[in-house]
């Protein structure tokens, strides 16, 4: 008599991929936390699980929509916390992603964490360096500016995009505004920048100055 084949408990499923995990199957480990999925596509502990796998993968989109499924369980059940580091996690892993980076600050705005947010965006600009991210990584620095205006890190990482999107008038307010505002290094490299995006004898002596006094 031929006996029925025992169904896996999710909890078999699970100790399965961890231990493949652990041993970096992660071709396995992915196999395993997917048949989980197919039962129940909204388990977002398990999306949690799976996102970095993907990502590690080389299946960056389909890293992003776990990561994303993951952060919005977490966080509609109050679990802001945990969503937050959902968020930062994909954007240590998927650093090209701009909607990891744009959904993390989001997210830190929403909960009034505004100096988390400031450093957030500027380290956006260290990896979203393509045309179309930098693109995009400019709409978050002018938004989180907003929020922080002439925040001396952040104004230069935003004045240096605008120079490279072809803002000129933008970028010189921003470098001449900060430069005015703050002392040191961050005056002088605001001033040698404004005289290297627009040179002239009037940023040449502003940059000349800085520098002397910067000593």
């Amino acid at each position: 008599m031929i006996r029925p084949k025992k169904q896996t408990s999710r909890r078999d499923t699970l100790d399965i991929a961890a231990k493949a995990h652990s041993s970096g199957k992660i071709k396995k480990a992915i196999t395993e936390y997917l048949k989980i999925l197919r039962v129940d596509p909204g388990d977002y502990d398990i999306h949690a699980r799976l996102a970095p796998l993907l990502a590690k993968s080389n299946r960056p989109e389909e890293a992003w929509g776990s990561f994303r499924a993951a952060a919005d369980g977490y966080c509609a059940r109050g679990f802001l916390d945990k969503s937050q580091s959902i968020y930062t996690l994909a954007c240590r892993t998927l650093p090209q992603k701009a909607e990891a980076w744009e959904e993390a600050i989001k997210l830190q705005v929403e909960r009034g964490l505004k100096a988390d947010a400031v450093q957030t965006a500027v380290e956006s600009c260290k990896h979203l360096k393509s045309h179309i991210n930098r693109k995009k990584a400019t709409v978050l620095l002018r938004k989180v500016y907003m929020l922080v205006p002439w925040h001396p890190e952040l104004t230069l990482c935003l004045a240096r995009n605008e120079a490279k999107e072809k803002r000129k008038k933008e970028a010189l307010w921003l470098y001449e505004g900060i430069a005015e505002r703050c002392k040191g290094q961050l005056k002088r490299s605001a001033r040698l920048s404004a005289f290297w995006l627009s040179p002239g004898l009037g940023t040449l002596g502003r940059a000349l100055k800085a520098t002397l006094l910067a000593r």
